[in-house]
This record gives structure tokens, sequence and C-alpha cells, in this order.
């Protein structure tokens, strides 16, 4: 008898109530359920959560700007901010890693913020944060940023071997050939590569 797959709604129950310093695993029912449409079916998975007023950093003049109350997930590839507000509406931003140039956080006495800058996107800022949430929840998308922006292993570059002794020679011939190297030139670098000096 073959096992069952665990669907995509129970991997992400199963993500969503196993994150340490979530305290939304009760509360936050309408945003859970977002994600069972949101999330990748395969490949992506939650590395942090937290529990958020979010909206767009407008800098200073936030007056007129609307905050949403909602949850801040971390995927394996984006950020989420999502909102399920009354009467069916929702709010969905997406915040790709290869955008993020940076996020910062600030701690106060009972709250924590982040803000998270990002090229060709808005900018945005999650308030009201426990503060126990907030250093995972940073940790875990700076990681992602940096293996985002990491070179590759140097093992997987390929260099070209370094020319053979003939091959200079060779090379010093087609110079010769040309005039931009004199005979006793190559007539020395021969003796250097045979080992007759």
């Amino acid at each position: 008898m073959a096992l069952e797959q665990p669907t995509k709604k129970d991997r992400i129950d199963k993500q969503w109530d196993a994150l340490k310093h979530w305290d939304g695993r009760n509360k936050h029912l309408g945003e859970r359920k977002l994600l069972y449409q949101v999330m990748d079916e395969t490949g992506e998975f939650i590395i942090g959560l937290l529990a958020c007023r979010f909206g767009p950093d407008l800098g200073q003049a936030r007056f007129g700007s609307t905050l949403h109350d909602g949850v801040g997930v971390a995927t394996n590839k984006r950020v989420l901010l999502l909102d399920k507000g009354l009467f069916l509406s929702t709010e969905v931003a997406e915040l790709p890693y290869r955008n993020m140039e940076a996020i910062t956080y600030s701690t106060g006495v009972f709250f924590a913020g982040v803000r998270i800058t990002g090229r060709g996107m808005a900018n945005f800022r999650m308030e009201m944060i426990d503060k126990k949430a907030v250093m995972p929840f940073v940790t875990a998308v700076r990681e992602q940023i940096e293996k985002m922006f990491r070179p590759p292993p140097a093992s997987s570059v390929q260099t070209a071997p370094p020319p053979s002794g003939m091959d200079e020679l060779e090379r010093l011939a087609g110079l010769v050939e040309r005039g931009l190297v004199t005979k006793e030139e190559f007539d020395g670098k021969k003796r250097e590569v045979l080992g007759l000096d």
C-alpha cells in the first residue's frame, strides 16, 4: 500500500504550527487559508512568520497611509504580506528576494518594527511585531537575501589550464613571424622551456 503524500494544505498547516516564536497559531486563520492559494504547489516552504501591521513605507509621511493587520510570511522564495480582511477583502504583497536590498529592524519597549527596502519594488514596513518574533524572521530573510547574491563556489567556476611550454613556444613563433618578437628572444624562451639553460 502506497503512502499518501501530504496535501499542500497539510504541509502549510504543519509548517505554520511548528515555527517557534509564532504567537498566531490560532489567530490569523484567514491569512492561513489565504496561504493555501498563494504558495507554490511544490518546492516552497515557510521559514518565518510574524503577526504585524504592514504597508508601504512612505518615510516620515505616514498620514493617510493605511496599514493592514495581518501576517508576514517568509518562505524560501519570497516574503508574503497577507491580510484577509472583512467582507471578502484581501491584501497580498509579494516581495521576491532578488529585488530586496536590505531588511532592518527596530525594537521598542513592547513591540518591534521591520523595514524591507529593494530595487524595482515599493519599500514596506511592518509594525506592532512581538519582540520575540522579530529576530528569527529577520535572520531567515537575511539568509535568503545572502543566498540570492552569493557568488557561485570557486569549484564551479571553470578556468582554462595554464598554457604548456610547447603552447607558449608556438605562440612566440607566431609573434616572430609577424615581427613582434626577435629570433633571439624566441631562442632564449626555447632554451628555458627545454631546460637547456
